[in-house]
């Protein structure tokens, strides 16, 4: 329905965001959204009034850092964001990690040995994702 949509315990609308395609949707700690997009290749924070504050696309990073498609991100707490790409036809990075100004810091690229990465937990990093509200995500 190229749209995120938040619903309270009732299943009445609270928010919605429209993007062409979304894959998946986290609220950050900061009361922001961080959502991708498969189609248009790109990972969005917008914040509750749908204003952009911070996006990624691959043109954005070095040809040999380029991602295929996005699935999911995860905002790690030292304000990185972990991009999770499927990949395509064993192209682009799995995993690839950017600081707020778009800098890359690790890149995870090995179609040999591992496959496409659709959603990624960092087990170093601080919450409990278990736990609602403690992750950083």
């Amino acid at each position: 329905m190229d749209q995120v949509v938040e619903y309270d315990k009732n299943f009445k609308e609270v928010w919605n965001y429209e993007i062409m395609s979304p894959w998946a949707a986290v609220r950050l700690k900061n009361g922001n959204t961080l959502i991708t997009d498969e189609k248009d290749i790109l990972t969005r924070e917008v914040n509750p009034q749908k204003e952009t504050v911070w996006e990624l696309r691959p043109s954005d990073l070095q040809v040999a850092y380029r991602f295929i498609n996005t699935q999911s991100a995860t905002r790690l707490a030292n304000g990185d964001t972990i991009i999770c790409s499927r990949g395509g036809d064993g192209k682009g990075p799995q995993l690839l990690e950017v600081t707020p100004d778009k800098k890359v810091v690790w890149v995870l690229n090995d179609w040999a040995d591992l496959g496409p990465a659709t959603a990624v937990q960092i087990l170093d990093d601080p919450g409990i994702p278990e736990m609602p509200g403690q992750s950083q995500h």
